[in-house]
């Protein structure tokens, strides 16, 4: 290698390294504007600063994530907006949900491809194979941070990397069912996943997401699985939203 290249490689690698401890350093501190600056993401060719040492730096860009999964990093958007930009949204689906499952989607504010996003993009590249960054990390894209674009993106490489993996399907279809309104994605996804080994039910759920009951159903099972995590890692403040979540789909079963 080159030896001014290995010197720049060096130097943006320790570079990046001491931003992270700054980071992690200054977590405690009060001043939550000064948090909110330090929220950088890493940069995009920091595979090649790894020296070889893929998994490792992945390591540590995972443990400074998971102090702040929900982080968006800057201004989020607009509902409108989103679907304005986002190449990925079908305006052609719009409207073909049987019923208004979103719990006020319209008046959410949207990440648009934020700090949580970028962090999980950068350890999944440094080490593609980490199958849990991709099933914690989807599921908190979508649900927590709002980043949908981010979560498609996460997603699609996941599938990717395990194309034999019912559960990723499966919270794929979640996904693309009730944040992108693509029901005929959802509904592939769906029969993937039976073909890998989910539960029988799938395949008469992927035939039923253009139903009232279809959509419903698979919105409260996967809600219920997250809920399962939430409560092993003890994130319980996060429970009550998902909860909030649960009851307004049981109640559209009861109308």
């Amino acid at each position: 290698m080159n030896k001014e290249i290995f010197k720049l490689s060096l130097l943006l690698f320790l570079l990046y390294s001491a931003l992270i401890a700054l980071n992690v350093h200054d977590l405690n501190q009060e001043s939550e504007g000064l948090n909110k600056k330090l929220f950088i993401p890493p940069p995009e060719q920091i595979k090649l600063m790894t020296f070889g040492y893929h998994e490792n730096l992945a390591d540590s860009l995972w443990l400074r994530w998971v102090q702040n999964p929900e982080e968006c990093g800057k201004e989020k958007i607009s509902r409108t907006v989103f679907e304005d930009n986002f190449q990925g949204y079908k305006e052609e689906n719009k409207g073909k949900q049987d019923l208004s499952l979103g719990f006020d989607r319209e008046k959410r504010k949207v990440c648009d491809k934020g700090w949580s996003f970028l962090m999980l993009d950068a350890v999944t590249n440094l080490a593609p194979k980490f199958r849990y960054s991709y099933l914690v990390g989807t599921t908190i894209l979508s649900v927590l941070v709002e980043d949908h674009e981010g979560a498609a993106l996460l997603y699609d490489k996941a599938l990717k990397n395990f194309p034999d993996d019912w559960k990723l399907f499966y919270g794929a279809a979640y996904h693309f069912m009730f944040e992108l309104d693509d029901i005929e994605r959802a509904a592939k996804y769906l029969r993937r996943a039976g073909d890998l080994g989910a539960p029988h039910w799938v395949y008469s759920l992927a035939s039923k997401l253009y139903t009232k009951s279809g959509q419903v159903f698979l919105g409260i099972t996967s809600l219920k699985q997250y809920k399962v995590y939430l409560e092993k890692t003890g994130e319980t403040k996060k429970i009550k939203e998902i909860d909030e979540r649960i009851s307004q789909l049981e109640s559209q079963l009861r109308k």
